[in-house]
């Protein structure tokens, strides 16, 4: 975990704020979570981010750090790796660009949310969600031949990616009682698969050629 500074960092702050925020007396839940029609009037900016420190109860919060333990850690020494050797610079480089990865993939996930709700004051949502799933496509790029263990079931990573992506939807359309914002996953699997492409491009050769592999053995 020394070898994944930022994700060990994210992980500790995630965990201890969403326990905080579990005592309603501490106030975190409400300072933190987002509210998109009060940030579409340039209120409660900081919200963008903050929404990724709470959850919902004890199971969001167990799902959202399980999912980011089994990728986060791998997925940001694979970055300081790129960095070293695709791009030539420091292994600090590849930790500011999962840092990077993770902040946009928490912002970015907002979007759809804040079109949808711009008008609807009583819609809240929180949770690490978003900029999870940015790293899960991140990490679905980067290491296309792994395997997930789903259960007891391996799974490999791109069809994992996917049916995380459809079990997103059906939840969306379902839930229509907990603040846990499904349609954040889009939007967060968008940005992660953006800001891979902004930094190590050439990344995606080698899904494409790992994925034509697949497709037409030779």
């Amino acid at each position: 975990m020394l070898a994944a500074p930022v994700a060990l960092f994210i992980f500790i702050l995630t965990i201890g704020t969403s326990l905080m925020a579990f005592n309603r007396e501490t106030r975190l839940y409400e300072r933190f979570i987002f509210q998109p029609y009060a940030v579409a009037r340039g209120q409660r900016l900081h919200t963008l981010l903050t929404h990724g420190l709470i959850h919902a109860d004890g199971m969001h919060l167990l799902f959202n750090m399980v999912s980011f333990y089994c990728f986060a850690f791998v997925l940001e020494r694979r970055w300081v790796f790129w960095a070293e050797t695709f791009m030539g610079a420091s292994p600090l480089v590849g930790n500011l660009c999962f840092l990077a990865l993770y902040v946009v993939g928490l912002v970015a996930s907002c979007a759809g949310t804040l079109v949808k709700h711009r008008k609807d004051p009583e819609y809240l949502s929180l949770g690490a969600s978003g900029a999870i799933t940015a790293i899960i496509f991140s990490y679905v790029i980067f290491l296309p031949c792994s395997t997930i263990l789903l259960i007891v079931i391996p799974i490999p990573a791109p069809l994992f990616a996917v049916l995380y992506m459809v079990g997103s939807h059906y939840a969306a359309k379902h839930d229509r009682f907990s603040r846990i914002n499904h349609d954040s996953h889009f939007w967060g699997a968008v940005s992660g698969l953006g800001i891979t492409l902004l930094f190590a491009p050439r990344a995606y050769l080698f899904f494409f050629e790992y994925i034509r592999d697949l497709i037409i053995p030779s």
